[in-house]
């Protein structure tokens, strides 16, 4: 069913559009035909907005800009306590996992008819983990601790960047000389834990957030 009145019906080359008459969004639009022409992959709902992926989560436009994610290792209950001398003890085992909380303001809310509470979902987050190896003077295998963003995998030495190989998870670095710095986004598997929408009636926004922790 083709939407009414001020929307247009736009073909060019393969791809086809419905676009609004508004002048804003009308610009906007025309940026996003640009850039699905340029590159053929381009989603034509995700485009321009963010590099956040979720999967089974759709974003329409004008739903994730200037998404905030919150990362943080999970936390163990009475981990932490202290002895007859007042020393404080770690209780706990360790856990290199995470628990995300993902939130914006925007003119609409994720598409999540497909998302219930419990999914495992994969996550490629907006957040950035780092590992440092400090005065390396040689060939050097470094196995990332979370699967990443094949196009975020940053490898610096000295704070001058320096060619890598990938195969999987191991970074395989030349002889190299100095402090190695690698970041990356990470892509996390985790569980929905839900979602929270407040839509504001007079300026037509929507705030979301989107709670997820690690398996």
């Amino acid at each position: 069913m083709q939407p009414s009145v001020p929307w247009i019906y736009l073909k060019i080359s393969h791809l086809k559009f419905y676009v609004n008459l508004k002048p804003g969004i009308f610009l906007y639009t025309l940026c996003v035909v640009i850039t699905c022409i340029v590159n053929k992959n381009t989603h034509i709902y995700q485009p321009l907005e963010t590099v956040l992926s979720i999967s089974s989560l759709g974003f329409p436009i004008f739903s994730a800009r200037g998404c905030e994610q919150i990362l943080e290792p999970i936390s163990q209950d009475h981990q932490f306590f202290r002895n007859i001398d007042g020393d404080l003890i770690f209780n706990g085992h360790s856990c290199k996992k995470y628990k995300t909380r993902i939130q914006c303001k925007d003119h609409y809310p994720p598409a999540t008819d497909r998302l219930t509470i419990g999914d495992i979902v994969e996550v490629s987050c907006l957040s950035t983990l780092c590992q440092t190896y400090i005065n390396i003077k040689q060939s050097l295998e470094i196995e990332l601790q979370k699967k990443a963003v094949i196009d975020s995998i940053d490898v610096s030495c000295d704070h001058q960047n320096i060619p890598f190989e990938l195969k999987g998870t191991t970074i395989f670095l030349p002889s190299v000389s100095g402090n190695v710095l690698v970041s990356y986004r990470p892509i996390l598997t985790m569980r929905f834990l839900g979602y929270s929408f407040s839509t504001h009636e007079w300026d037509m926004t929507t705030e979301w957030s989107m709670t997820f922790e690690e398996m």
